[in-house]
């Protein structure tokens, strides 16, 4: 469907189905987006640790990891 990632026009009289629709796929999209959020920042907290791990084993020694 052209164009199925925009907003929908709205109808010129109310409707509480398409408020509730809209609604609820921006909440869904809101979460999905923080779900997305805060799988990258694991990811990128574990790969800067293991890269810190990485710098104190190769020049300041094996022993004090």
């Amino acid at each position: 469907m052209p164009g199925s990632g925009l907003i929908p026009i709205a109808d010129r009289e109310y409707s509480q189905l398409n408020e509730q629709t809209m609604r609820n796929s921006v909440e869904q999209e809101l979460q999905d987006v923080s779900v997305r959020i805060r799988r990258n920042e694991s990811k990128q907290t574990k790969s800067g640790t293991l890269a810190i791990r990485r710098f104190q084993f190769m020049f300041m020694g094996g022993g004090n990891v």
